[in-house]
């Protein structure tokens, strides 16, 4: 378990600076919320290349 969020809200992550699409800030949510929920708000998400 050690640091892990288990439940995260992708909203609570924002783009950082040079990140032109969502995508980074997506996988660092679901890396924070292993074996939890991740959960997105309504909305458009920019979604360039997501990792297998």
């Amino acid at each position: 378990m050690g640091d892990k969020i288990w439940d995260v809200n992708v909203a609570d992550y924002p783009r950082l600076a040079g990140e032109t699409s969502d995508d980074a800030r997506i996988m660092r949510a679901a890396s924070d919320c292993e074996g939890g929920v991740l959960y997105f708000g309504q909305g458009l998400y920019e979604i360039a290349e997501m990792p297998a």
